[in-house]
């Protein structure tokens, strides 16, 4: 992100970096992580983006996220009769649905880039409400870049969060951490 960007993240007494975090592989063929330095964002179907892109099959056979407080699908989630289908998503984003008849492209993961990431809101963190759709622009399937079977871990430094906010408690001091001297 460019320092602007880094800057208009300031929301509300908190900064949010949506900078990407490091990737790790994982077995499961639905797991993404997007290909970028941290701007595009997973539209899900109730309009809210997310980089979590540990997708699975739900229960009203749509690809989406299972959170805590039920599921929610991606956007224009083609319906996925499962077991009987093998699906997996690709380098582009297709939805790739294989069955006794073949393999065929059942959809496309929108991934969006907002404009703006100062509008964006979250109670977790995770999820993230845009108030202006039009400030959101559509990453073309030819330019976006997935990495199937990978995940992005997140980009939080727990050491600097707490030294951040022992500074900001006017603490000002630095802790090693090491317990005795």
């Amino acid at each position: 992100l460019s320092a602007d960007s880094l800057q208009s993240a300031f929301v509300h007494g908190v900064i949010r970096d949506f900078s990407a975090g490091r990737t790790i592989s994982s077995p499961h063929p639905l797991h993404v992580a997007i290909r970028d330095s941290g701007e595009g964002m997973f539209l899900m179907a109730d309009g809210r983006l997310t980089r979590r892109g540990n997708f699975c099959v739900l229960q009203d056979q749509t690809l989406g996220l299972q959170l805590a407080d039920g599921s929610l699908a991606v956007a224009g989630s083609p319906q996925i009769i499962f077991p009987q289908q093998q699906v997996s998503i690709d380098l582009h984003g297709q939805i790739l649905v294989r069955d006794s008849a073949g393999q065929t492209v059942a959809g496309r993961i929108s991934v969006m880039i907002p404009q703006d990431t100062s509008g964006l809101q979250s109670e977790d963190g995770v999820l993230f409400e845009v108030q202006d759709s039009s400030a959101l622009t559509s990453v073309a399937a030819d330019k976006l870049l997935l990495s199937p079977r990978t995940l992005e871990m997140s980009n939080v430094d727990v050491a600097e969060c707490e030294q951040r906010l022992r500074w900001q408690a006017g603490d000002g001091t630095v802790s090693s951490g090491s317990g005795g001297e």
